[in-house]
């Protein structure tokens, strides 16, 4: 799991580049600097998730400052390419959603090995949460329709329990929300 830093450097690369990402055709950028080598490829879907585990995490008030800075910035950028965003939301959450029914025909097919992947591959199923909330009329009726089949496959082999990442995490991912971050996949 990045840690607090790593999630501020991603969103400071981010706000450097995000209107360049907007307008080009890709859904993954690369990122390149300084201590940037091990971080994900830029994504809206990484964006949000960076977003969300920083306000997790930022305790210090130098911490949410730079965030909340880090935010204007890319609410700045999203406010002036609002159609652009959208567009590549809902063709980010079509990438993820693949991403995530590959993830559960490996289970079906190996219960007992890919339920110990959970706690990784689950970062997908959070990532599409947060990109349904951007996509605006971006999404195919086919592809809300496997959502929500992945939602019903989930919810028939989850077994509910503790938070599956970093405690630190766990208040910016309320249960209610996030049903599938408290709890564990069967092992048939």
């Amino acid at each position: 799991m990045p840690s607090l830093n790593d999630d501020l450097i991603y969103l400071k690369f981010a706000t450097e580049v995000l209107e360049d990402y907007l307008l080009s055709g890709d859904i993954f950028w690369p990122i390149s600097g300084g201590h940037t080598g091990h971080l994900p490829r830029l994504t809206l879907g990484g964006i949000l998730m960076a977003e969300a585990r920083s306000k997790a995490r930022a305790k210090s008030n130098p911490q949410r400052t730079q965030l909340r800075h880090l935010q204007t910035a890319m609410e700045a950028a999203r406010t002036r390419r609002h159609v652009a965003w959208e567009r590549k939301a809902g063709q980010e959450f079509e990438v993820r959603l693949r991403q995530w029914a590959a993830f559960f025909d490996d289970y079906r097919q190996d219960a007992a090995n890919q339920a110990a992947y959970y706690a990784y591959e689950v970062r997908l199923r959070v990532m599409l949460d947060l990109l349904l909330n951007q996509v605006g009329q971006n999404i195919t009726p086919t592809a809300l329709e496997m959502y929500h089949g992945l939602d019903a496959m989930l919810q028939a082999v989850f077994e509910p329990g503790d938070f599956v990442w970093d405690a630190d995490l766990q208040d910016g991912f309320p249960k209610n929300k996030f049903y599938y971050l408290y709890g564990q996949l069967k092992k048939k």
